[in-house]
């Protein structure tokens, strides 16, 4: 038998102190709904980071100690104000504090959008999971609104972009900056631009000396006016609710109700299904019967996740596949109206669905 430790390397400060409850891990599960926070301070993810050494303890049987030694190009990296590990990396990894992915965050942002200044975005929202070993930082245009309005003139429906930073500290997840647009009615979110920019790791001397992005810039109306387009034609689509309960459930990724093997599975694809109908309903209500009101009701699953046993799905994901789709059904449309409903469906239920990126 093998146990992995962990020991404070020289001149870092990994030691064990008392977790606070709000840093407690929920146990080794990768669901992500058991281990995640909804909702984060901005101060609670700008912790700073330690690295520890890892040590094997190989125990020999009955009557023999254990030996112990070091695990070779390895390390640990621990949250300082706990001493409790995020992660195991290799030894050349290049640590990105949240502090400092942040910061350049706000560089992305001054770069990205010609004529738009960094202190224009702030940090509003933040997404982690208990353990604390990856986060997501919304950063929100705090004057840019994209008003939709309706037909009728009557109401608005007003859009507000956001930059997301992600950064993780095992590896799970490279550092990532996402643009998007969250309906300020419901918080419904959306990415529209993934990897918006790509790290620079600048050297000195075989030393890590600094980090640099280098972004990908366009004009932030231009995005606005793509975006305006493309809703516009889910608004002017129409689609009937057997078709729209359809998309949604193939964009969430829900089986077919024949693959369910037992009672229970077949109970909670019924939950499921349900909760699709109460949904879209309602934004039926609001939108209309058209392509518009299934776009929201998949990112209003990604907003306010939905619970039923096995059914889980990662809010993240579903904002990237609702951009996704997003282009996808808008590109058909042209291509081909009416759509063919029918061959969209059978397309979107495909393993790789949706799976190439969106553009950068």
């Amino acid at each position: 038998m093998t146990t992995l430790l962990t020991t404070p390397s020289r001149g870092n400060l990994a030691i064990p102190t008392p977790v606070t409850q709000a840093l407690h891990a929920t146990g080794n599960r990768h669901h992500w709904r058991h281990a995640m926070k909804p909702r984060f301070a901005l101060q609670d993810v700008l912790f700073d980071v330690d690295t520890a050494a890892v040590e094997a303890v190989v125990s020999h049987g009955v009557g023999f100690p254990p030996t112990r030694c070091r695990v070779p190009a390895k390390q640990a990296l621990v949250h300082r104000p706990s001493g409790r590990i995020l992660g195991i990396v290799g030894t050349g990894y290049r640590i990105v504090t949240n502090r400092e992915a942040l910061d350049l965050a706000h560089t992305v942002c001054a770069r990205a959008f010609p004529g738009v200044t960094a202190h224009e975005w702030a940090p509003t929202r933040v997404i982690a999971p208990q353990t604390l070993s990856y986060a997501s930082i919304d950063l929100h245009h705090r004057a840019h609104v994209l008003n939709l309005s309706f037909a009728d003139r009557t109401r608005d429906d007003p859009y507000t972009p956001f930059v997301r930073v992600t950064n993780s500290f095992n590896g799970s997840r490279a550092l990532r900056f996402d643009f998007g647009f969250i309906r300020s009615h419901c918080t419904n979110g959306c990415i529209f631009e993934r990897d918006l920019a790509s790290l620079v790791v600048t050297h000195a001397r075989d030393a890590i000396a600094g980090l640099d992005v280098k972004v990908n810039a366009f004009p932030l109306d231009e995005k606005w006016r793509q975006f305006s387009a493309m809703i516009h034609t889910l608004k002017t689509t129409p689609v009937t609710p057997p078709i729209a309960h359809e998309l949604i459930a193939a964009l969430l990724t829900l089986a077919p109700a024949d693959h369910c093997r037992t009672e229970r599975q077949r109970a909670e694809h019924t939950q499921v299904v349900q909760e699709i109908g109460r949904r879209h309903a309602s934004y039926e209500t609001e939108l209309g019967a058209n392509a518009y009101a299934v776009f929201n009701t998949v990112t209003d699953f990604a907003a306010r996740p939905f619970e039923s046993g096995s059914f889980n799905r990662a809010p993240a994901t579903l904002e990237q596949r609702a951009g996704t789709w997003l282009r996808t059904v808008t590109t058909d449309l042209t291509k081909a109206s009416p759509l063919d409903w029918q061959v969209h469906l059978t397309a979107l239920r495909r393993p790789a669905s949706l799976a190439r990126p969106l553009p950068s």
